[in-house]
């Protein structure tokens, strides 16, 4: 039995029916690309910037939080030692039910990466 699922996850694609499908198998999903890479305007999204300024944080760590908060992994790529710690320092705060919500909201439903989304389909 797998224990892990790595697939695109980000805030613009929330994978909430996969999360749905893994839950009963005690499969954790783990993000690819938590953090878009760095497409659609991420670091500066009016919802993740607005909710950062509320924790005085960026709106890269409002994204990597609101996944790790819904039970998700997350091992951001950089080579930047100053967003290495940004993006670890993200544990000192709780984004509310308000917060989360606001950030459902953005949620594209499909990818935004590139791949071919047939390569993406979750059909259980």
């Amino acid at each position: 039995m797998p224990v892990l699922n790595q697939c695109e996850t980000h805030v613009f694609y929330q994978q909430v029916k996969m999360l749905e499908y893994l839950k009963p198998y005690n499969v954790a999903l783990e993000a690819w690309s938590p953090l878009a890479e760095g497409k659609h305007g991420i670091f500066r999204n009016k919802v993740l910037t607005a909710i950062g300024e509320k924790y005085g944080k960026t709106a890269a760590q409002i994204a990597l939080k609101f996944l790790v908060q819904k039970g998700i992994i997350v091992i951001p790529k950089t080579t930047h030692v100053e967003r290495m710690k940004e993006n670890i320092d993200i544990f000192d705060f709780d984004l509310s039910e308000e917060d989360l919500r606001e950030i459902q909201k953005i949620d594209t439903g499909h990818n935004v990466t590139g791949w071919p989304s047939d390569a993406l389909v979750y059909n259980p």
